[in-house]
């Protein structure tokens, strides 16, 4: 796997900008940490079965 480094100037974000920027990045380690539980509990490295096994219930959960 190729590993690319991108560099990029972002604006500084108004109030209500980064208050949805907050609540999706928590919603996004939430959902990382949901992963890899299942993996563990299906004992797998495969992102073809545990997107098999555990995509409806991640829609479910995450937004």
């Amino acid at each position: 796997m190729q590993t690319v480094t991108l560099k990029v100037k972002l604006l500084s974000p108004n109030k209500g900008k980064l208050e949805k920027m907050v609540r999706m990045l928590e919603t996004y380690r939430k959902a990382c940490t949901w992963f890899l539980e299942q993996a563990e509990t299906l004992n797998t490295t495969s992102r073809a079965k545990l997107n098999r096994e555990t995509y409806h219930k991640a829609c479910e959960l995450f937004d």
